[in-house]
């Protein structure tokens, strides 16, 4: 026998003669299922609008929240309120996310046609037969014109983003805006116009149409102007006005969880003096507790300090149980320096830390 056939016969040995308990790891019973430290179980938060910061640092991976579908159903929302509950829900997903701008238009010109016929059974396509809510249809017509410029499936970044065609609908965009006596599409309008411009590269303009045309109309749908709000931050990160677009970025993670994942990869602090600007912005002890939040959460971050000044400005914040149950350093700094045993309930970890954060303030279990 060989030396490697002897080393490899003791390996085999090794392995049937380990413990199972030490290969627990690899595999799942009811009868170990505790006996290790487990610092978070996905499904114990209740917390659904942070659920992807829940699971790592530099990368969310929480897909169901990440699709469109988050975005959609927001925005359905907005749309079902605005309409009125005299349309179904699903008769609006088909106007707004199914039909294209050619078969919109086709619905608009020839309204007894066959595209309309399609979609007899449709609330909306009813009225536009009728020859109501045109406004409306109009609107839509822009939206799924823009659509295209709006899209990039370039993960790596290396194709340019295909602007040829854009400028004609941008300024319909615009005019849309400008012309329209109707609160909800005028600020519709804005934000197509503003994404637009951003998505072309031409960021100081796209700034400017935020600042005259959807900011002051914001109060016409919420959603849609901290969606537009969004992309007013990412074009001054792309000016270079990091402080301001930090802050920016921190108001929209805050207030709008279907942008919230956009804000957080938006936001960025790259100096002591842009962090110091932030925080001269910041009008509430809550926003300055978000920004304390976004810079604790970050994969390079010591965030113990940051999580204490939260519960200093913000006590009652949610955002504080998410950054004391994800971070692995904090934990094996508070928690693992105490002798805890074989296992520790998930719900006590998660006291202990949130004590080490307020300087171990009493509670009633």
């Amino acid at each position: 026998m060989n030396w490697n056939a002897k080393i490899l016969g003791l390996m085999m040995l090794g392995a049937v003669l380990t413990p199972a308990a030490q290969t627990h790891a690899c595999a799942w019973s009811e009868e170990w299922e505790y006996d290790f430290y487990r610092f978070y179980e996905p499904e114990f938060t209740h917390l659904e609008a942070y659920k992807p910061f829940n699971f790592t640092f530099d990368r969310l991976y929480d897909y169901a929240l990440l699709d469109d579908t988050t975005s959609h159903t927001a925005n359905l929302k907005e749309w079902q309120q605005y309409l009125g509950s005299k349309f179904k829900t699903k008769d609006i997903a088909t106007v707004v996310y199914t039909l294209s701008a050619d078969e919109l238009v086709n619905i608009k010109s020839n309204p007894n046609g066959n595209v309309a016929k399609g979609y007899l059974d449709n609330g909306l396509v009813q009225e536009w037969q009728a020859g109501r809510r045109m406004d409306v249809l109009d609107y839509l017509i822009l939206a799924h014109k823009a659509e295209p410029f709006c899209l990039y499936d370039d993960p790596w970044g290396e194709e340019e983003r295909v602007t040829e065609g854009i400028d004609p609908v941008i300024a319909a965009a615009k005019a849309g805006s400008k012309g329209s006596n109707d609160a909800f599409l005028k600020l519709r309008y804005a934000y197509q116009a503003v994404r637009l411009e951003q998505y072309a590269g031409k960021y100081e303009m796209a700034a400017e149409t935020y600042r005259q045309l959807a900011l002051p109309n914001a109060s016409g749908d919420p959603l849609i102007a901290l969606w537009a709000q969004c992309h007013y931050a990412g074009c001054l990160r792309n000016l270079e006005l990091e402080a301001d677009a930090a802050y920016q970025f921190s108001l929209v993670f805050d207030k709008c969880p279907s942008r919230r994942v956009q804000a957080w990869y938006g936001w960025r602090i790259l100096s002591d003096d842009i962090w110091e600007s932030v925080q001269a912005k910041c009008k509430s002890n809550h926003e300055m507790a978000t920004v304390y939040f976004l810079r604790g959460y970050a994969s390079n971050a010591d965030p113990i300090e940051d999580m204490r000044q939260m519960h200093e400005l913000d006590p009652a914040s949610n955002m504080i149980e998410v950054g004391v149950r994800v971070d692995d350093r904090f934990h094996r700094e508070v928690v693992l320096r105490d002798d805890l045993g074989d296992s520790l309930p998930l719900h006590d970890v998660q006291l202990r830390a949130r004590d080490a954060v307020s300087g171990g303030a009493d509670r009633s279990d």
